[in-house]
């Protein structure tokens, strides 16, 4: 009697893939803006000298005129 009606598998492999899509985004991201703050984070002390130093630099050179 149902053997016309057979079961839909596409629909459930389609939800499987859009899933596995999404979390492998998810994942991507979390790790880039994970490394983006230990980068940041690192590199927080060279940031602060860079601009020391430039601040620093107008005034010895108005000091050596």
């Amino acid at each position: 009697m149902n053997d016309n009606q057979k079961t839909d598998n596409t629909k459930g492999f389609t939800i499987f893939v859009v899933v596995f899509i999404l979390l492998l985004i998810g994942s991507l991201l979390f790790l880039a803006l994970r490394s983006k703050r230990e980068y940041d984070a690192q590199n927080a002390g060279y940031a602060a000298t860079a601009a020391g130093a430039a601040q620093a630099a107008p005034g010895a050179a108005s000091q050596a005129r």
